[in-house]
């Protein structure tokens, strides 16, 4: 028996992507703001709100 053991992503938390709301930049550009908007390559541009907060259980 091999010492590794094997897990997927939801082992260790839970995917959210369905309650994302994706932006483009003219949605983007009306909700300046000081909160990070990442897309795939990182923070891309910055909102007036966000959708999550703290742990999720």
């Amino acid at each position: 028996m091999s010492e590794w053991k094997e897990f997927t992503i939801q082992d260790f938390g839970e995917i959210l992507n369905h309650k994302r709301v994706p932006l483009n930049s003219a949605e983007r550009s009306k909700r300046r703001g000081r909160y990070p908007y990442h897309g795939a390559s990182g923070i891309i541009d910055f909102v007036d709100s966000f959708i999550f907060e703290g742990e999720q259980n």
